[in-house]
């Protein structure tokens, strides 16, 4: 039986699984638009500009009484300024591995540092999340209010 060497597409779709299974945060944040950004083939780059929708936002009646709202779609732009990844390099006889030799060997742990480096800059964008509470009609200026 011919061993069959392993090909940039296995060991991508390979990565992809680990890299997913090892996010936490990145699991958390909403993901929906992430294929309007597109490959760099389709004429996305590092730096591109892209509008995205928002999400609709409803509000929760309590009670029996109908409260009928109106459904708004807007939209934002996000500038696509990261890309991470962890560089490998490999002999002609690790190539020929069975994937999941492979996959533990090199992809788990590279994939587990490329997870914890995207959840580590996911988690310092916390202070640019608005988290304000107050009275409706009254200006929050402070924390205080």
């Amino acid at each position: 039986m011919a061993s069959t060497l392993l090909t940039p597409s296995i060991i991508a779709k390979e990565a992809l699984m680990q890299l997913e299974n090892n996010l936490v945060i990145g699991n958390l944040v909403h993901r929906a638009y992430e294929s309007e950004y597109g490959s760099e083939s389709e004429g996305s780059k590092k730096g591109s500009t892209i509008t995205i929708r928002k999400p609709v936002r409803y509000t929760v009646r309590d009670g029996a009484t109908v409260s009928m709202q109106d459904t708004t779609e807007g939209s934002t732009t996000i500038v696509v300024n990261k890309q991470k990844g962890v560089d490998l390099q490999f002999s002609s006889l690790d190539m020929t591995l069975k994937i999941t030799e492979f996959s533990e060997r090199y992809i788990k742990p590279a994939m587990s540092q490329l997870a914890n480096q995207v959840d580590s800059d996911l988690y310092a964008l916390f202070t640019t999340i608005p988290n304000w509470v107050g009275t409706p009609g009254q200006t929050v200026n402070s924390i205080k209010d």
